[in-house]
């Protein structure tokens, strides 16, 4: 009863986290994407209940369900970039897994190597069912690139930068680096087989017709769950194990010190269009420094063999919880743009689609923006938008075609406009 008690906590508090996310774009909704939030929190629940099998804790299994659910990732697909079904099939990959991981022991054992690899299989008869109806959630043609990896250093400042959004925010890190360690130093070959399986068919899968991009979902598991299990050991671990929490603060201070440094050369984009993204990453700095603290105070704690288990959770959750507490709901406002953009644009402007592609042409300036020109002096003082994360529609009057922002969001940086044309 006590189990299934933290169990429905934590459903409930993915679900209350869900709604303050999408809560500002439930008035931009149409029918389908009120999946969106749904995806979130079955894929979270469910990398929760997963991870029982290895993380014994409840705020463990609870932050592993946090950053797999409300990820970067899962928030990437489930966002206005895809079709929503996308995020349905990263949802109900820590489900596929179930019967592996819960499997028969003993002289069946054997029974699981076969379930480990269905979620591969179901996944990819998925995505075929879905394109004989006409559906197709993920181009094929989007590859991950190198530089897409650099969004794991700051997924909040490189979400509209990269085709691709990887990372686990920026205290989790720290846990993923002890949950590294944990797999490797109890040799969990099934765990190492599955992540390294997904890796290849992301990186090389030609042959199954598969968005090469859907199969990152089973490394981010993996991932979420070492996270979780690296939360446990960090509030347990011992002072034998003191230098692998040493080693996780110095990584974290690392990256502080490289997000300040692309912050710095954010800071040389003409015209101060940078600020925005020096900004993003000044502020991941300040996470990591927090993530460093937090698990230097740990190592200290372990160093003078304190134990004092509620003591180090309290510190270690409150940094994840802050950190994606603050990283998702920027994720969540620059996936959701499109959306809210759209319908912004619609309603905000007394003029119809081809009337606005009559009166107005986008012209590149920068990669971190566009500004608009009005050919015709249609566009006239149309008020603002209340929208958190949507553009804000301000008054403007172009005539004799001068160029000036159209759309600025509600902390009064430029957003990339384009995306008003969908």
């Amino acid at each position: 009863m006590a189990k299934a008690g933290k169990d429905a906590i934590a459903a409930v508090i993915y679900i209350i986290f869900c709604a303050y996310l999408f809560q500002p774009y439930f008035v931009t909704f149409d029918t389908a994407h009120y999946l969106i939030p749904v995806n979130c929190c079955v894929g979270a629940f469910g990398c929760y209940l997963l991870s029982k099998r290895w993380v014994a804790g409840f705020g463990g299994r609870f932050f592993a369900g946090v950053i797999y659910g409300f990820g970067p990732f899962m928030l990437f697909l489930c966002g206005s970039k895809f079709h929503e079904i996308a995020g349905s099939m990263a949802a109900i990959v820590p489900w596929l897994f179930w019967p592996g991981a819960f499997g028969p022991k003993g002289k069946w054992q054997w029974i699981r190597v076969p379930l480990a690899i269905l979620p591969f299989v179901v996944l990819a008869g998925l995505f075929r069912l879905a394109g004989q109806f006409g559906l197709y959630p993920i181009p094929t043609q989007i590859r991950i690139r190198m530089y897409d990896l650099s969004s794991i250093l700051a997924p909040a400042a490189m979400v509209t930068r990269v085709d691709v959004l990887v990372g686990f925010y920026h205290v989790a890190i720290g846990a993923l680096i002890i949950g590294l360690a944990m797999l490797a130093v109890s040799r969990r070959y099934s765990v190492m087989f599955i992540f390294a399986l997904g890796v290849v068919l992301l990186v090389f899968d030609t042959f199954s017709g598969v968005a090469r991009i859907i199969w990152l979902t089973v490394p981010v598991l993996c991932c979420a769950v070492l996270i979780g299990e690296g939360i446990e050991g960090i509030i347990h671990c011992g002072y034998s194990d003191r230098k692998w929490i040493l080693a996780s603060s110095i990584v974290l201070l690392a990256c502080a010190i490289v997000a300040l440094l692309f912050g710095t050369k954010a800071t040389h984009v003409f015209a101060g269009l940078g600020s925005r993204y020096t900004r993003l990453f000044i502020e991941a700095a300040q996470m990591y420094v927090a993530g460093a603290i937090a698990t230097g105070v740990v190592f200290f704690l372990a160093r003078g063999k304190s134990r004092l288990a509620w003591l180090r959770a309290a510190i270690i959750c409150s940094a994840i919880a802050v950190d994606v507490f603050l990283g998702a709901g920027h994720v969540v406002d620059s996936v959701m743009q499109d959306i809210a953009s759209e319908k912004t644009f619609s309603k905000g402007l007394a003029f119809n689609g081809a009337e606005r592609e009559t009166a107005v042409t986008a012209h590149k300036v920068d990669d971190f923006i566009e500004l608009l020109v009005d050919k015709t002096s249609v566009v006239r003082d149309q008020g603002y938008c209340d929208y958190r994360a949507g553009p804000g529609v301000v008054v403007v009057h172009f005539g004799n075609r001068d160029v000036e922002p159209v759309f600025e969001s509600f902390n009064n940086t430029l957003y990339n406009s384009s995306l008003i044309f969908k």
